[in-house]
């Protein structure tokens, strides 16, 4: 309970801000195509945010380290606002790229995660990033139900004005509900257990990934809503009857995603099934674009949103695992920077190479990316362990930890002693008996 109470605002100020992004997605490709976009200009667009997140994400990572990350991510909250108004004032496709742009400088989706697993034990943070994953799909799952309704019968500037609203009302929970972060004034890492954030591999297969993951998702939403209106000729009103039920049965997938890899320890599985099913997703594109058959592409929208919400409750909390407690939110930053490079790739080439090439072609390409990544995560990509963390109270350090084989990290976290141990090797008795 004293954990949930701890993290429910910031998974309500997360999933606020992602439906503020959420429910522009579905129709923003048709609206800049209406202002006489070219089909660069639809990408930008689309993708146009995440541009200037590659930019700023990492910074605001390595603030939200050495401030308090609550004022770190008021800013960002209110960049957002001020982004969305534009978005919603423009009168032409450039305007409408400049708000995108300066939404996107609002980057603190990694100081948001950053927070949250410095509130949580090792072995509970993949629950809490499980309940922040599960807030931002029932924020996707709303914004694809409203969005297209919403944008269909009022105009599609309406909803930018609610993304500046689902901001403020962030804010609002961000300055009265928030607690203050955890102060971390000593921290030991054993040089056997971490390497630097940008020299570990299993880190850089993560970042990786995150491109990846990214990229098929906005390409995705650059194709689907323009497939399903110039090639079957639906409406943009029409669009939530294929998002709705696709986000509902892509919940149902999260949580086998997430007792698989955190119970039985199953992470790069986990990681590898969210992929095998983004090719199966695009692979059932391109056999539908080739015989023209609308009911197989809807079949690959429902295994799409399947892939997206296999790996929502995991990638973040696997990521978090692999650096030490000095440098999570540093390490989250580029993980979160090369997602959002990935948003901007991807929705940038889905509007270019669709207008190019085509779905067929689109599609096959994208399934042959599926495969060697598999390949990549299958070679490189190694489990973490699965640690514990003991709290202690009123417990000076001792310099006898840092000889104690299994002891992995150690630090003080508002005058609590934290411990992060291995339990194959070491028991809290052993660690009790060295203070």
């Amino acid at each position: 309970m004293n954990l949930l109470k701890q993290t429910l605002p910031l998974t309500l100020i997360s999933s606020l801000r992602f439906l503020g992004l959420f429910i522009v997605m579905p129709t923003i490709s048709v609206y800049a195509i209406s202002l006489g976009a070219s089909p660069l200009m639809v990408g930008l667009a689309v993708g146009g945010y995440a541009l200037t997140q590659i930019l700023f994400q990492t910074p605001f990572g390595i603030l939200g380290d050495k401030f308090d990350k609550r004022y770190v991510i008021g800013i960002g909250l209110v960049i957002f606002i001020l982004g969305s108004l534009i978005c919603a004032w423009s009168e032409s496709v450039y305007w409408l790229v400049a708000g995108r742009f300066i939404q996107g400088v609002g980057a603190i989706a990694s100081v948001i995660t950053a927070f949250i697993s410095d509130l949580t034990p090792e072995e509970s943070r993949t629950k809490a990033m499980a309940v922040m994953g599960g807030g931002i799909s029932v924020s996707f799952l709303v914004a694809m139900l409203v969005g297209p309704l919403i944008g269909g019968y009022f105009g599609l500037k309406i909803l930018f004005y609610i993304a500046g609203l689902c901001s403020l009302l962030a804010l609002f929970l961000l300055i009265f509900k928030v607690p203050t972060p955890p102060k971390i004034s000593h921290s030991f890492t054993a040089k056997e257990q971490y390497t630097h954030y940008l020299k570990d591999k299993n880190l850089w297969m993560m970042y990786l990934s995150s491109f990846l993951q990214k990229a098929l998702i906005n390409l995705g939403f650059v194709i689907i809503p323009l497939v399903l209106h110039t090639d079957f000729d639906f409406s943009t009103s029409d669009l939530w009857k294929f998002y709705a039920p696709a986000g509902v049965l892509g919940i149902f997938a999260m949580a086998p995603a997430s007792i698989f890899a955190e119970k039985y320890g199953y992470y790069k599985r986990v990681m590898i099934a969210g992929i095998v099913a983004f090719a199966l997703c695009f692979a059932l594109f391109c056999y539908a674009d080739y015989l023209r058959v609308l009911w197989i592409f809807v079949v690959g929208v429902l295994v799409f949103f399947i892939a997206l919400d296999i790996h929502e409750p995991i990638m973040q909390s696997l990521a978090s695992k692999y650096p030490s407690s000095s440098q999570r939110s540093s390490a989250l930053g580029l993980f979160t920077s090369f997602g959002f490079l990935g948003s901007f790739m991807g929705a940038l080439l889905g509007g270019v190479l669709y207008s190019h090439i085509g779905l067929f072609w689109l599609s096959l390409l994208t399934g042959l990316v599926c495969v060697a990544w598999i390949l990549s995560l299958a070679l490189i990509l190694k489990n973490p362990k699965k640690l514990k963390t003991l709290y202690l109270y009123n417990t000076p350090l001792s310099a006898n930890l840092e000889n104690l084989e299994g002891i992995i990290d150690y630090h003080y976290t508002s005058e609590v002693l934290c411990v992060k141990y291995d339990p194959a090797l070491i028991d809290e008795e052993e660690i009790k008996k060295a203070l």
